[in-house]
């Protein structure tokens, strides 16, 4: 069985993933409700790709593969530097 601490790290993996993918794609697809048209809805797509990355980690974490689920949130800020060179779509 897991230590108690391990299991507290899971948890606190999972829910930062969680909040950096609702932070992630939630604005955009706000914004993609109200306004319907092709550039909110390019965005907003954009912004759930990005976002998939963390909710992966967070995932991960949970399942308890917290050490495979560090380099995948240590990719999304790299992600998402170079989304803003190449559309992640």
């Amino acid at each position: 069985p897991a230590r108690r601490g391990t299991r507290r790290g899971h948890r606190l993996a999972v829910a930062g993933g969680l909040l950096a993918y609702g932070a992630t794609a939630r604005r955009a697809q706000a914004l993609a409700v109200c306004d319907p048209s092709a550039g909110p809805v390019r965005k907003a797509v954009g912004a759930g790709i990005l976002g998939l990355i963390p909710l992966q980690a967070a995932l991960t974490a949970g399942a308890g593969a917290l050490r495979s689920a560090l380099p995948l949130a240590a990719a999304f800020p790299l992600a998402r530097a170079l989304s803003r060179r190449v559309s992640p779509t």
